[in-house]
């Protein structure tokens, strides 16, 4: 759970939460990015430029509340990022109260005037490390969504102005299958060892139960992010798909392109944080119903999406219905 502020104090907001910013400060960003390096190497080297976060930091926004280097939660460093590594869905809710009370308490923070930016990304773990052990698997999907909603209305009720990204997990079941290959026998033991539910032995006749559990799971994060309650003028949640349907590229030999993944084998590597930070902003600007589910491009460009004079906003419910009107 990351929570980002955005320092625009004056900015009225209409009723489809229009939240504009001075875009043409970004003229392109991809030039603005080429400048800062001297184009010498890739926007996909580069993941710490294209995360949208520091985007709303370097451009104008004004945001704080990013970490301020390599640190775990209880440090100072991390700011108002709350996420735990290892967490599971079960663990939201006290880490939903600990960035509210961050927020509530930080010194540069005015709480009614300031624009909130928070992240969510939870199951990867629920998948990898408790499905297979739970007596009944599918029971895991309605604590989620009991987990999830608590969160977000702990959220609606204590931080106006937020801006809620709930991004479903992606199908680790794709992304383990789609690892297979021609790997070193290293990445098999950690692979195992990483995510034994989804790619141990000792599971496998149970995969496509698991399998239907993961999008089931998906499903429910895209559902509450359209409830009414969560729909207002000063506090929006929005579903942002981007890698529901996440499988890795492929390299010339037909094998899993292993520079997507880490060293590990699972978990993904710098480049594959920018391919993934790079699709998440331009997933912001997509209209609700027509937001991509992939990553989409193979291999991928170092096009960085630029918003319009017709989109110059985060895309809601609302102004992406006033859009189709």
């Amino acid at each position: 759970m990351h929570g980002q502020v955005l320092n625009n104090h004056d900015q009225s907001v209409p009723t489809s939460l229009r939240i504009m910013w001075k875009w043409w400060q970004f003229c392109c960003i991809l030039l603005c990015l080429c400048a800062m390096t001297s184009c010498q190497r890739s926007v996909l080297d580069m993941p710490i430029l294209v995360q949208f976060v520091r985007i709303f930091r370097n451009w104008g926004l004004g945001a704080f509340g990013y970490a301020l280097g390599d640190s775990i939660v209880p440090n100072e460093a991390s700011q108002l990022i709350v996420a735990e590594s290892g967490a599971f869905s079960e663990d939201m809710p006290y880490m939903a109260e600990v960035l509210v009370t961050r927020i509530k308490r930080h010194p540069k923070i005015d709480l009614q005037k300031q624009w909130k930016f928070i992240s969510i990304m939870i199951g990867s773990n629920d998948f990898c490390s408790d499905i297979c052990w739970v007596p009944s698997p599918w029971s895991v999907v309605d604590k989620h969504k009991a987990k999830m909603l608590q969160v977000l209305r702990t959220l609606r009720d204590n931080l106006p102005r937020t801006f809620v990204a709930l991004i479903p997990p992606p199908h680790l079941g794709v992304l383990a299958d789609g690892s297979q290959g021609r790997l070193p026998l290293t990445c098999y033991f950690t692979q195992n060892t990483e995510c034994g539910c989804m790619i141990g032995l000792a599971h496998k006749r149970f995969r496509p139960m698991y399998d239907n559990i993961i999008r089931r799971w998906q499903e429910i994060d895209m559902e509450i992010a359209t409830y009414p309650e969560f729909q207002r003028d000063d506090f929006v949640v929005v579903g942002q798909p981007v890698i529901m349907d996440l499988t890795v590229p492929r390299a010339s030999n037909g094998y899993a392109d292993l520079t997507y993944l880490s060293v590990d084998c699972f978990h993904i590597s710098q480049k594959a944080n920018a391919w993934y930070a790079l699709g998440l902003w331009e997933n912001l600007f997509q209209p609700v119903g027509a937001k991509m589910t992939k990553l989409s491009d193979d291999p991928p460009s170092e096009k960085f999406y630029c918003p319009t004079e017709e989109r110059p906003y985060l895309a809601t419910m609302l102004n992406s219905r006033k859009q189709n009107d």
